[in-house]
């Protein structure tokens, strides 16, 4: 049981890094791997609901009611570990990850263009194509990743109090 969101944090990350040690993995890797798997199963579940065609089925006693507590089930358990990545601060993290390699690709790719002797042209045309290309990339990736919240959903669910647990 944790109180703030400092210990929410705190317990968060040790729980990541139990799971990095034994899948030698880093502790956002871990925390985002329990959300992932959450995802699927909830995915699962969703399918498996949407292929009921009578909804007594649903009720309890009904044949597809065990397919309605696992539903529920899973979906806390996702709403509990995004919680989680949340408060470990995950996503900074990757962002941040991001960003460095971003850097790192760019410092390589100066020093190669550096070392090759082109004329004034052809290097500004390579950096144009090369420019061109990651916004491609970065545009393709921005479609495949629509997101399903709101901007001010996901402002809303950062600054709401903390819950009992």
């Amino acid at each position: 049981m944790h109180d703030t969101q400092v210990e929410r944090a705190a317990g968060a990350w040790a729980v990541a890094h139990r799971i990095a040690d034994i899948m030698e993995i880093s502790p956002w890797e871990a925390l985002l791997l329990a959300v992932k798997r959450a995802a699927a199963w909830a995915a699962f579940y969703d399918t498996k609901l949407g292929e009921v065609t009578d909804d007594e089925e649903l009720r309890p006693g009904g044949g597809a009611h065990d397919w309605v507590k696992a539903a529920e089930r899973v979906n806390d358990k996702l709403a509990r570990y995004s919680k989680m990545a949340v408060d470990a601060g995950v996503a900074a993290m990757l962002v941040s990850q991001a960003r460095s390699e971003g850097e790192q690709l760019a410092r390589v790719l100066n020093a190669a263009l550096g070392e090759v002797a082109l004329d004034e042209a052809t290097e500004q045309r390579l950096r144009t194509a090369l420019r061109n290309a990651l916004l491609a990339m970065e545009m393709s990736e921005s479609v495949r990743q629509s997101p399903t919240t709101l901007e001010g959903e996901a402002e809303e669910i950062e600054s709401s109090p903390p819950s009992e647990e």
